[in-house]
């Protein structure tokens, strides 16, 4: 469990270690050109978009389930909305399904939380077998073409795995919100917690 923890904390860390090594490249870069489309493209742009999502209504969307019905997001209005977003290749994804989500599910079960399991696949026979396989519980959903690319840029979606976190009024709280192993590491109350005592 340990490695397991170290591993994930490698791949937190690691994106803010390669923003510190593309700025110094381009403060000691010769190229004129470069050094401002490097620092605004990778250092700015993704900072921007978070920070002015934050307290904006969310971007509807509507999607199938498992059982194929189809889903919408205004439906969860009046609840906390934590919304991962995944796919059954990546890795770190099926880490997060095995090992905290879980734990996560269980620590605010009974409270007005609800948890929207976004799969960014298009193959559904896939995505139902591992759902089946991982047993993942909470509101399965997967983003079929045209809906996953609009998805992506909705919710700024850079990488995968990526969580969102919403209010009870549907505003987003952080976009994106800390991973499951993050919350069960922070020594304060976390902003799932905070949404909950508000």
């Amino acid at each position: 469990m340990k490695f397991r923890h170290l591993i994930l904390l490698t791949f937190l860390v690691m994106p803010l270690l390669i923003q510190a090594h593309v700025k110094k490249a381009c403060e000691n870069s010769q190229n004129s050109n470069l050094i401002p489309y490097l620092t605004k493209t990778l250092l700015q742009d993704n900072i921007i978009k978070q920070q002015s999502a934050a307290g904006t209504p969310a971007p509807p969307f509507s999607l199938k389930n498992d059982k194929g019905k189809t889903v919408s997001l205004k439906n969860f209005k009046g609840k906390i909305v934590y919304i991962y977003f995944w796919e059954t290749a990546c890795r770190l994804c099926l880490e997060d399904i095995k090992t905290y989500i879980p734990d996560l599910h269980k620590r605010y079960k009974g409270k007005d939380v609800v948890f929207i399991n976004i799969c960014m696949d298009t193959n559904a026979k896939k995505w139902k077998d591992t759902l089946t396989k991982y047993n993942l519980k909470g509101i399965n959903l997967i983003a079929g073409n045209p809906a996953n690319e609009k998805l992506r840029k909705d919710y700024n979606i850079v990488t995968i795995p990526h969580y969102v976190l919403l209010d009870k009024k549907g505003n987003i709280v952080e976009i994106p919100t800390r991973k499951p192993l993050e919350l069960f590491i922070m020594a304060s109350k976390t902003p799932i917690d905070k949404l909950l005592s508000d």
